[in-house]
């Protein structure tokens, strides 16, 4: 669904059915389900790609990935802080 293309400073991810964070690293990949926080004076970059879309999340910001009902649009659960989105696709994402 998404994969990690940019990480400064701290970013953890959880699996969709974990319970503990791990360490984040530059080209994970996140499934449905997983979610990604970004620490204290942190940001990382996930590109979406379903859509092609780059979702850049600010300092402790906490997202979930999750599967759209649709084909070719991308759903993100931002549950804490501040993400930039850029897209071609105009309504090809998201944001509860």
């Amino acid at each position: 669904m998404a994969e990690v293309v940019s990480a400064q400073g701290s970013i953890e991810l959880r699996g969709a059915t974990a319970a503990v964070w791990n360490v984040s690293t530059l080209n994970t990949l996140l499934c449905p389900g997983d979610s990604i926080r970004v620490g204290r004076r942190s940001r990382a970059a996930l590109l979406l790609l379903d859509t092609g879309a780059v979702v850049r999340i600010d300092q402790l910001t906490t997202l979930q990935i999750l599967e759209s009902p649709q084909e070719g649009r991308s759903l993100i659960d931002l549950l804490r802080g501040i993400v930039h989105f850029f897209t071609r696709l105009p309504r090809s994402l998201e944001v509860r």
